[in-house]
């Protein structure tokens, strides 16, 4: 009795997404609009972690004003906009 074990590798870039799976390469065209809504779900995540990271220091070191939740806001927002210049074609 014998046993066929599949293994799948999968390689991303910004165009394309890659299946290869034995000898088969299975190759997916992404559509531009999956590019956009995987930057914009980037800069959503990055922006409320550093809103979170903001609130959790603020309730921590019981401040009055909320310069950390202000400080990390700002921060993840221009951490935000960098990493999607960074990404975009030249």
């Amino acid at each position: 009795m014998t046993h066929t074990i599949f293994k799948f590798t999968i390689y991303i870039n910004e165009k394309a997404i890659n299946l290869v799976c034995g000898p088969r390469i299975i190759f997916i065209k992404m559509q531009s609009y999956q590019r956009y809504i995987g930057a914009a779900f980037q800069m959503l995540v990055t922006i409320l972690g550093g809103v979170y990271l903001g609130r959790y220091l603020d309730t921590y070191f019981h401040t009055h004003t909320p310069w950390f939740t202000l400080g990390f806001s700002l921060g993840s927002i221009a951490f935000a906009m960098i990493a999607l210049i960074k990404s975009l074609p030249k």
